[in-house]
């Protein structure tokens, strides 16, 4: 979660092998920014995309106690990013997945994210929860958080996207009104990957004692091929420490003839890394 680009729609239901040589992707876009900011209460919708930028590359259960929000009184845009800390963070997580073949399973528990220390520019972090591993890795260039790649392996099954050029994550500037989005394939050739972000508004997060600034982000992931799914999540940002604290998610989609879908919350327990 140190900014982890939305990945539940492949739930536990993608598959593939890693191919070096079907790493690939197709145009990337950013939309310019918007001065506005949009309403608390607005619904994930997927950003328009329009202007073309060379060289940059542009988806629910009631969160815990312990943390609260409030609406933060005038947006501050961030003033470039730097690394997460590194360390192991703890979420308290909680929701439900459903398959057509399964019924509906419980996953109540704790995510665990441990972010390494940078190398060069680059920095990778991995979340364990409920036997699926999600691994990323972020490049700090120009200020901004770049995805260098996504891997995601759940029960066997294994997926990896690996954009080209690099998909923007986060830029140092993100303000509300501000969207982007990056399209890529993924390495097996299999899967068609879209992400549309959107920034909606500042917000104060209570994590434990600890009162954060956070930007809160609408991200809207499609998948096209293999997997057919949408997964819009709402995303609340420390862009101070480039770590998510907080997550709201819901998911639906197929593989072949089954359905699936899933709701998930996660809160960031503590900012102090183990």
């Amino acid at each position: 979660m140190a900014l982890t680009v939305a990945v539940a729609a492949t739930g536990a239901c993608c598959g593939g092998d890693d191919d070096d040589a079907g790493r690939a992707s197709t145009g990337a876009t950013t939309t310019t920014t918007a001065g506005s900011t949009a309403e608390a209460s607005g619904a994930t919708t997927t950003a328009a995309p329009s202007t073309t930028a060379g060289g940059r590359s542009a988806a629910t259960t009631t969160a815990s106690t312990v943390a609260t929000t409030t609406t933060a009184a005038g947006a501050v845009p961030a003033a470039g990013l730097a690394f997460t800390p590194p360390g192991t963070y703890r979420y308290t997580t909680s929701g439900t997945f459903t398959t057509a073949l399964t019924g509906t399973e419980q996953r109540n528990g704790e995510a665990v994210l441990t972010v390494d220390p940078p190398s060069g520019t680059d920095q990778r972090s991995v979340r364990t929860a409920f036997g699926r591993t999600t691994e990323q890795v972020l490049r700090l260039a120009g200020g901004d958080a770049l995805l260098v790649s996504l891997h995601l392996a759940d029960q066997g099954v294994d997926k990896e996207v690996r954009p080209s050029p690099p998909g923007l994550a986060l830029p140092g500037d993100a303000a509300p009104g501000r969207s982007w989005s990056w399209r890529a394939l993924s390495t097996d050739g299999r899967t068609t990957v879209e992400s549309a972000f959107r920034v909606v508004r500042a917000e104060d997060v209570t994590v434990g004692a600890e009162r954060v600034p956070a930007l809160v982000l609408e991200v809207v992931l499609t998948l096209t091929g293999d997997v057919a799914s949408t997964s819009k999540q709402t995303l609340w940002v420390s862009t101070a420490r480039r770590l998510v604290v907080r997550q709201d998610d819901a998911t639906q989609g197929t593989l072949g003839l089954v359905t699936f879908s899933g709701t998930s919350s996660d809160v960031l327990v503590s900012l102090t890394p183990g």
